[in-house]
C-alpha cells in the first residue's frame, strides 16, 4: 500500500448525518414482522394488542433517534481528527466524546457508541445511504483503526 494512500485515511473526518430511506425501510419491516407475529400468537387479545403497541412506539423511538435524527440526544453529525479525537454533533453542538468498544463495522452499516461526560452515551448508526461513498469508508476505516488502538 502507497504512504499517500494510507495518509488519506489520517485526514480529518466530518459527517453530518441526515435521513435515511435504507434504515427506514428495515426498521419498519423488522417492526412490522413483528407485530404480525403477535397477532397470530394464540393469547388473549388485550395482550397483543399491548405488545403491537409497544412495538408502534419503539419505531416511533428508532426512527426519531436513528433514522431522521430529531430526538434531543440523537446523534446529527461525527467529526475526527488527529488533533481532537472524536466528536458528536447534538441538539446542544458538538461535543467531544470518546468511542466505546466494540464497534459494529460492515460494508453497509456502522455501529458505534460514544460517551459523552461522564454518564452520557450516544450511539451513531450510519447507513451507506446516509453519506458520500469515500467518507463512509473513511468512517470504517477510522472505527476500525480506533478499536485497534491507533
Amino acid at each position: 500500500m502507497s504512504q499517500s494512500l494510507y495518509n488519506r485515511f489520517d485526514h480529518p473526518l466530518h459527517l453530518e448525518l441526515g435521513d435515511s430511506p435504507l434504515l427506514r425501510k428495515g426498521l419498519l419491516f423488522l417492526h412490522l414482522a413483528g407485530i404480525c407475529a403477535w397477532v397470530i400468537t394464540p393469547l388473549p387479545w388485550v395482550w397483543r394488542l399491548s405488545a403491537a403497541t409497544v412495538l408502534v412506539f419503539q419505531f416511533r423511538r428508532l426512527h426519531r433517534l436513528h433514522v431522521r435524527p430529531a430526538a434531543v440526544h440523537a446523534a446529527r453529525g461525527l467529526r475526527w481528527a488527529p488533533e481532537t479525537g472524536w466528536q458528536i454533533k447534538t441538539t446542544a453542538g458538538w461535543r467531544q466524546a470518546d468511542l466505546c468498544h466494540p464497534c459494529y463495522v460492515t460494508a453497509r452499516l456502522v455501529a458505534a457508541r460514544f460517551r459523552i461526560g461522564r454518564f452520557r452515551r450516544v450511539t451513531a448508526i450510519v447507513v451507506s445511504d446516509r453519506t458520500g461513498a469515500d467518507n463512509f469508508r473513511r468512517l470504517r476505516v477510522r472505527l476500525l483503526q480506533c478499536a485497534h488502538g491507533r
